[in-house]
């Protein structure tokens, strides 16, 4: 399994625009490999562009949070075949990399998490 999430600087995990890096692990050969993520240096299609980055890393599974994804990104990531799993926001990515070495992740080719709602209208 090569396992991604988008991490913050303190290595916890965050929606996919909002963390400056990108982390894989492989599950089977232990590496790892870090990557700026490119989103997070844009105005516009900021998700879309992360989840094309982890498809060109080979990433097979995602760490999402809670709006990480929106409807485009989502069904980008579905086409792709990549598989979610759910976890909170500024969740450790130790705390994952944990549960990877103890066999007790199990990833969905669905989501959970609700996904990001571009509001829409005047804004207070």
């Amino acid at each position: 399994m090569r396992m991604a999430a988008v991490i913050d600087e303190q290595w916890r995990i965050t929606r996919l625009p909002d963390g400056s890096e990108i982390v894989l692990f492989d599950t089977e050969s232990g590496r790892v490999e870090i990557e700026h993520n490119r989103g997070h240096d844009l105005e516009k299609d900021r998700r879309p562009t992360t989840v094309r980055q982890l498809v060109e890393m080979g990433a097979d599974v995602v760490c999402v949070v809670p709006e990480a994804l929106c409807d485009r990104s989502y069904q980008q990531a579905r086409e792709a075949g990549i598989r979610f799993l759910d976890v909170e926001e500024g969740t450790p990515w130790q705390e994952v990399l944990d549960l990877a070495h103890e066999g007790a992740l199990h990833p969905h080719e669905t989501t959970s998490q609700p996904l990001f709602r571009p509001r829409v209208g005047p804004q207070p």
